[in-house]
């Protein structure tokens, strides 16, 4: 999941062999290390909401991440 995420940064890359996709990651890594970059959480739900958390990312309104919690 982390480095689906961080081809959306570097969109140049061509392929995870290549130094860039590298060097991206550990800049993403270190800055939130640094906490200059963070999560955006949503929500924070039981896992018994679980059908309404998937229901509110299905239609495009959840605004980040959807936690739950066992």
């Amino acid at each position: 999941m982390v480095f689906r995420r961080v081809s959306h940064f570097s969109q140049q890359d061509k392929t995870p062999a290549d130094g860039c996709f590298i060097s991206s990651f550990i800049t993403i890594h270190y800055s939130s290390k640094k906490g200059l970059i963070r999560p955006l959480i949503d929500s924070t739900l039981p896992l018994s909401r679980a059908a309404y958390a998937h229901e509110r990312i299905a239609n495009n309104q959840a605004r980040g991440a959807i936690i739950l919690i066992p």
